[in-house]
């Protein structure tokens, strides 16, 4: 009986976050000789519709008003769906740091419900706090690289209008790297009001990796592979991998360097001599 009724509040719970406000459901528990038999009736009621949006704020952005309204898929009539709000109020504060407002706040929604219209009124309250642009790359912490070097991984430059989807880009860039455990990056004010400076603080990987490898073939007759790798020895990204072979019929030493982001993002610098 107790899980029943726990199944009811959670239904009634269900139909509310659908706009069903009115939702009636109960609950009725019918044992048997061999089982128990429960029944949960639901009488949605009338369907709750928002009757008035307001974005209180986002006037101020300008000419992004359309797209960040855009983002923000909830309009007069539609049903007032707790799922859907939160699913836009995410998708609002992504658009507004796509649209250069890194330092943005959006409130928290305050739903007002009329119970004899069946209407609803949403107000969200948005802080754009200005539009902004790319200013410095700083390093908190012991740096793993340098901050010329990291204005070469990321896609952006000082004076960009700030993008939200070119610092993801450049926290994976930057992981793919392996040489970081973990990345972490805020943005602070810059050093001019429309600026914003992208504070990096890397946490260090272990840079070494020691391989081996044993083997018989019928063929080939035995062989001993190993290998040791440094994956910064050559700052910055500059792994170098020692290896040799001793085998039957194999003998083989080998050094090879390679620079990952050589001089610009994604290029890549090989360097490899075998005997």
């Amino acid at each position: 009986n107790r899980r029943a009724r726990q199944d009811e509040e959670a239904l009634h719970d269900l139909l509310r976050a659908a706009g069903y406000y009115d939702a009636y459901v109960s609950t009725r528990v019918e044992s048997g000789a061999q089982e128990t038999k429960v029944t949960l009736t639901a009488e949605p009621g009338a369907l709750y519709r928002f009757h008035e949006v307001d974005l209180a704020g986002i006037a101020d952005t300008g000419d992004k008003q359309a797209a960040l309204r855009k983002a923000f898929p909830i309009h007069a009539q539609d049903p007032v769906d707790a799922d859907k709000v939160t699913a836009a109020i995410a998708g609002l504060k992504t658009q507004l740091g796509r649209e250069g407002f890194a330092f943005a706040h959006v409130g928290e929604p305050d739903i007002t419900v009329d119970h004899a219209t069946h209407l609803a009124t949403l107000r969200l309250a948005v802080e754009p706090r200005g539009a902004k642009r790319f200013g410095q790359i700083r390093i908190e912490g012991k740096p793993l690289f340098s901050a010329k070097h990291l204005g070469r991984i990321a896609r952006f430059h000082p004076g960009d209008p700030y993008d939200s989807k070119l610092v993801d880009d450049f926290r994976r860039a930057l992981i793919q790297t392996s040489l970081v455990s973990s990345v972490q990056i805020n943005q602070v004010p810059g050093a001019r009001p429309d600026r914003v400076d992208i504070d990096v603080k890397l946490e260090r990987a272990p840079p070494h990796t020691i391989a081996g490898e044993l083997g018989y073939g019928t063929g080939e007759g035995a062989r001993v592979e190993v290998s040791w790798t440094h994956r910064n020895l050559v700052k910055p990204e500059g792994a170098v991998t020692f290896s040799g072979i001793l085998g039957t019929q194999e003998q083989s030493l080998s050094a090879q360097l390679r620079r990952n982001n050589y001089k610009a993002r994604d290029r890549i610098l090989t360097v490899q001599a075998a005997a």
